[in-house]
C-alpha cells in the first residue's frame, strides 16, 4: 500500500501515480520555470556580488573633447552617401569644408560648378549655394573653399577659372581676383586657400608657387618655385596655417609636406615618398586640430595619416571600424547587446579607404570629415574612446567596456578614472588577477583620491570573495615564469655557444700548428683517461 499518493492521467491516457513528495518536487520545477526567466528579463541576473558601479568628479576632465585630440584609435560614426542618387546630387566631389555657425558640411561638385550644402542634424542635403551674378553661373570647379570664423564670408578657389571668388553667406558675391597666367596675382588652376594674420595664401598649382593676398584680394607677393630641392616646390595640392602662422604645403608631386613662415623662409619637411607611416603618395589635403596636431589625407596610399605638433607619426586611418554605438546602429546596440557579462561583439568593419582627398576637422566634437572621392561618400569619424568605455561600464557590458578603457590607457597611461573602470570591469568577468593589477597601479600613485579609496576598498572585497592566499599565489606564479623565462634564455645562450670553439679546441689547434702538423678532424680524437690534464695544470 502505498501512502501520500496521487493518480494523475496524462495526455496519452496513462495513469501515473506519484507520490506526495514527487508532486511538490514537479510543482517546485514549474514555479521556478515561470519565475526565473521572469527575473533574468527583469535584469536580477545571478551575480558573483553587488555592482559596485560609481563614476568620479573629475571624469568631466576626460570627457572634455579637446582631450580626444590626442587619442589614436577612430571608429566611424556616420556616413553622408553623396552619390548622384536621390536628393544627394553630387557628380564629382572636390572640397569639403566644416561650417561651426550653421552645423554642416560644404562639399564643391566639380561638374556641375556648385557647393552643396549637408546638415549634421539629419545629415542630410539642404540646398546649394546659388552663387551666380547677373544671371551667369560664376564657379567652375570650387576646389577649395575658405570660410570666415563669424561665417559671414566665403572664398571659393574656381581651379576651372583660375580665380578666387568671394560671396557672403546668402551666395550674393562680393570680389573676384585673379586670372590664368604666370605674372603676379594670376593662377595656373588654383587648388587650395588658407587664411593666416589677415592674408590669404593660395596653392597655385602649375605654376609651383605659394601666391599671398590681403584681406580684400590685393596680391602682395609669392614664394618658393617649381623643383625638387628643399623650399622648391612640384603641383602642390593643399595649404594651412596653424595656430603660430606657420605655413604647411602638400607638396604632392615630390610626396611630403613642406612648412614655410609666413613671409616664406623654408622651416622643415615632413615625409617623403612612400608606403610606411610617415611617409606619403600625393598627399591631396591638411587640417589641424585645436592642439596642432596635423592630419593629412594620404590619396594614393588610401589613407589618413596624424602627426604631433613636432611632424613625429602617431596613428593612420585606413580600416574604417565601426560599432554598435555609433549613430547610424544605435538601435541595433540596444536590441542586440543586452545587459549581461557575455555580449556580442560590439565592433564591426565596414571596409577601407580608398581615395580620400579632402578632410576637415571640428575641434568642439573631436570629429574628424574625411571626403572619399571614389567611394562619393564622407565619413564621420570619433575617437572619444574613453568615453565609451564608460557608457558600456555603466551599462554592465563589462567585457566590450574592455576593449575601449585599454585602448585609453595606451593613450594615456595617467588616467586613473579608466584604470579604475578597467579593473572594475577585468573582476566582474573573473579575471582577478589583471584587476589586482590595476588596482595596485592606482594605489602605488598614492594620489588620495576617490579613485584610490575605491581601489583600495575593491582590493578587500576580492580577497574577501578569494581564497587568503590567492594573491600570494599569482605572484608567486609570476615569479616562476620570470625564472622560467630566465632559464630559457640561459639554455638559447648555451645552445648557441656549443657550436663555439673551446678552449681544448684552441690549444689543440695551437699544439699541431706549433710542430707544423695539420691537426686530424675532431670525430679521429680518441679520447683518453688523461687528456686533458696538462692543459688543466697550465
Amino acid at each position: 500500500m502505498i501512502k501520500y499518493t496521487q493518480i494523475i492521467i496524462n495526455n496519452n491516457g496513462e495513469m501515473l501515480i506519484l507520490s506526495l513528495n514527487e508532486i511538490f518536487g514537479f510543482f517546485a520545477r514549474v514555479l521556478v520555470g515561470a519565475v526565473l526567466p521572469l527575473a533574468l528579463i527583469c535584469g536580477a541576473a545571478p551575480q558573483a556580488g553587488a555592482f559596485d558601479l560609481v563614476t568620479f568628479d573629475n571624469d568631466i576632465v576626460y570627457l572634455n573633447q579637446k582631450y580626444y585630440l590626442g587619442a589614436r584609435h577612430y571608429e566611424v560614426i556616420k556616413i553622408i552617401p553623396i552619390d548622384n542618387t536621390d536628393e544627394n546630387l553630387i557628380l564629382a566631389p572636390s572640397s569639403l569644408r566644416y561650417d561651426k555657425k550653421y552645423n554642416r558640411l560644404l562639399v564643391g561638385d566639380y561638374l556641375s560648378g556648385k557647393i552643396r550644402k549637408y546638415s549634421l542634424n539629419n545629415y542630410k542635403y539642404s540646398g546649394d549655394f546659388a552663387i551666380e551674378k547677373y544671371g551667369k553661373k560664376l564657379l567652375g570647379n570650387p576646389a577649395d573653399i575658405f570660410i570666415s570664423p563669424d561665417s559671414r564670408n566665403y572664398v571659393v578657389i574656381d581651379q576651372f577659372f583660375n580665380r578666387m571668388v568671394f560671396f557672403n553667406s546668402l551666395g550674393m558675391n562680393t570680389n573676384i581676383t585673379g586670372g590664368l597666367g604666370e605674372a603676379m596675382g594670376e593662377f595656373s588652376e588654383p587648388c587650395a586657400v588658407a587664411f593666416s594674420g589677415g592674408r590669404f595664401f593660395v596653392a597655385d598649382k602649375y605654376n609651383c608657387r605659394i601666391c599671398v593676398f590681403d584681406a580684400s584680394g590685393y596680391f602682395k607677393y609669392s614664394f618658393a618655385s617649381k623643383g625638387t630641392a628643399d623650399s622648391q616646390l612640384y603641383l602642390p595640392t593643399a595649404v594651412k596655417a596653424n595656430s603660430s602662422g606657420e605655413v604647411y604645403v602638400c607638396d604632392s608631386g615630390n610626396d611630403r609636406i613642406q612648412v614655410f613662415e609666413a613671409r616664406g623662409r623654408y622651416i622643415k619637411t615632413i615625409g617623403r615618398r612612400g608606403r610606411s607611416p610617415g611617409f606619403f603618395d600625393a598627399p591631396s589635403d591638411i587640417c589641424f586640430d585645436a592642439n596642432s596636431n596635423i592630419y593629412v589625407a594620404d590619396a594614393n596610399n588610401k589613407r589618413v595619416q596624424k602627426f604631433s605638433p613636432a611632424g613625429d607619426f602617431l596613428c593612420e586611418i585606413k580600416a574604417l571600424e565601426s560599432s554598435f554605438l555609433s549613430e547610424d546602429y544605435k538601435p541595433d546596440f540596444y536590441f542586440k547587446m543586452p545587459k549581461n557579462f557575455d555580449s556580442n561583439e560590439i565592433n564591426f568593419s565596414l571596409g577601407s579607404l580608398a581615395m580620400p582627398v579632402k578632410i576637415d576637422l571640428n575641434n568642439e566634437t573631436a570629429h574628424l570629415y574625411v571626403l572619399d572621392s571614389e567611394q562619393k561618400k564622407i565619413f564621420i569619424l570619433d575617437c572619444d574612446n574613453f568615453n565609451k568605455g564608460r557608457r558600456l561600464y555603466l551599462d554592465r557590458n563589462f567585457k566590450d567596456a574592455i576593449k575601449y578603457l585599454k585602448i585609453v590607457m595606451e593613450e594615456n597611461p595617467g588616467n586613473l578614472n579608466a584604470l579604475y573602470y578597467l579593473g572594475f570591469c577585468y573582476q566582474q568577468t573573473y579575471d582577478y588577477k589583471k584587476a589586482y593589477e590595476c588596482y595596485d597601479k592606482i594605489i602605488k600613485v598614492h594620489s588620495l583620491s576617490e579613485v584610490e579609496k575605491h581601489a583600495r576598498y575593491q582590493l578587500k572585497k576580492m580577497a574577501s570573495v578569494n581564497p587568503s592566499n590567492y594573491f600570494d599565489v599569482a605572484a608567486e606564479n609570476n615569479g616562476q615564469e620570470r625564472k622560467r623565462s630566465a632559464m630559457e634564455v640561459t639554455y638559447n645562450q648555451f645552445m648557441q655557444s656549443a657550436f663555439e670553439p673551446t678552449a681544448f679546441d684552441r690549444k689543440r689547434k695551437e699544439h699541431f700548428a706549433k710542430y707544423g702538423i695539420e691537426p686530424p678532424a675532431t670525430e679521429e680524437v680518441k679520447v683518453e683517461k688523461d687528456m686533458f690534464i696538462d692543459y688543466d695544470d697550465e
